[in-house]
């Protein structure tokens, strides 16, 4: 209730019959309708929409924010919905750095239930006994038994960035079947997309595939230029091809039109 304000409506419970009864109404209003309410605080606003947060987790904060506009008619702090969104993706996440001390489990774990997989975990030493996560590497046993026994003598590369609360980039390393489709081969998590951390990856999948110099193997990849040199120098026998979509993409920046698309 406004304190300048006359309306009030005052009512208790009535012994006898163990009803309410109003003992005091004034409908008066002297305020201006308002949408704030202290009470539509982080708390409830994250109990309320934790289903829709978990549904939709990239959810913008003025997705939030007219989403409450439009169900509640309230008025809410762009910083107390972000509160509230936080709230609910470290409950579905968990807290990263408790995640992040337990990556040798992880890697034990791995090796333990798959025997012959290889689990690469790279840190920083930053003194101190201070050790921050660099890269992680993974290729199971069987998807290397499953490209050498059935699949074609290609190797496509790719990278991608992490957009989720934990930045960085993945490699990947994929294939073809014996009914052409995808076969994931091995896949990393690094800081950076660089010559170095391609050639990293390379000589991991390289050892784990036994693919020496890289004779009678197809390279398919982008033009990234750390990709290329990464290439040519742990696999310097294979033949290495560009993808025909990259290449379409690059000359499109120049040569634009449907029919140089089509002639392509």
């Amino acid at each position: 209730m406004h304190p300048k304000c006359p309306w009030i409506l005052a009512a208790s419970k009535d012994g006898r019959s163990n009803n309410f009864k109003v003992k005091r109404y004034c409908p008066v209003h002297k305020c201006y309708k308002t949408n704030k309410n202290k009470l539509c605080n982080s708390r409830y606003l994250a109990k309320h929409y934790r289903d829709k947060i978990v549904c939709q987790p990239n959810m913008k904060v003025w997705e939030l924010k007219k989403l409450i506009k439009d169900e509640l008619d309230m008025y809410v702090g762009r910083s107390t919905v972000h509160r509230a969104r936080a709230k609910i993706q470290k409950e579905i996440i968990g807290d990263v750095h408790a995640e992040f001390k337990r990556l040798y489990d992880y890697r034990d774990i791995l090796l333990q239930t798959n025997p012959g997989t290889t689990c690469v975990v790279k840190v920083e030493d930053q003194g101190e006994g201070k050790l921050v996560f660099n890269s992680f590497y993974v290729c199971f046993y069987t998807t290397k038994k499953g490209w050498s026994e059935g699949c074609r003598r290609i190797i496509g590369l790719d990278g991608c960035f992490l957009k989720g609360i934990c930045k960085g980039q993945l490699l990947v390393a994929v294939s073809k079947d014996g009914n052409n489709q995808m076969f994931p081969i091995a896949w990393a998590i690094v800081e950076v997309e660089n010559s170095f951390t391609w050639t990293w990856f390379l000589k991991c999948v390289t050892h784990d595939l036994e693919l020496q110099d890289g004779r009678d193997l197809t390279i398919m990849s982008d033009m990234q230029k750390g990709l290329l040199k990464a290439v040519s120098e742990v696999l310097p026998e294979s033949e290495h091809r560009w993808c025909a979509r990259h290449i379409l993409a690059n000359w499109s920046k120049d040569w634009r039109g449907l029919e140089r698309r089509n002639n392509f």
